[in-house]
């Protein structure tokens, strides 16, 4: 549930930080960015809560294992498209890329203990599941 309800809040919270705050120069507004991430986030959303409402909780339990499949799949061809032009970018700039692919892992990497650490007093299971989320967010929204 933390990890839905902060995809949720991406596309009003990342673009005033990449756009505002780190000072990264777009030839996009802050608003445009906001709506694009909205779309990415909310209509999918939108898309299965009506298949969810329209299949039934009994047709979704007998081919929830095929619905699952197929979503792996479309991740997988996601990640296709997200990945594409990267090793062109690699192989003109592969300092940009492993500093990008080091600051990640750093960030990921960092995140995931600090987040853990701040929620600890709120217990082993939430600060551990709040500490993976932090790190371990889908970077592919922020794709240049």
């Amino acid at each position: 549930m933390a990890s839905l309800l902060s995809t949720l809040l991406v596309p009003f919270t990342a673009p005033p930080l990449a756009l505002g705050l780190l000072g990264i120069d777009l030839s996009i507004t802050v608003a445009g960015l906001m709506a694009r991430l909205a779309l990415v986030v909310g209509l999918p959303l939108v898309v299965s809560l009506a298949i969810r409402q329209m299949a039934g909780p009994a047709r979704l339990a007998r081919w929830g294992g095929a619905v699952d499949g197929a979503v792996v799949l479309l991740v997988v061809l996601y990640g296709f498209g997200v990945m594409d032009g990267v090793l062109a970018l690699l192989l003109a700039e592969p300092g940009l890329v492993l500093g990008g692919v080091a600051l990640a892992f750093a960030g990921c990497l960092g995140l995931n203990p600090a987040t853990a650490l701040v929620f600890r007093p709120a217990g082993r299971r939430l600060s551990l599941s709040a500490g993976l989320l932090s790190g371990n967010r889908n970077m592919a929204l922020y794709r240049r």
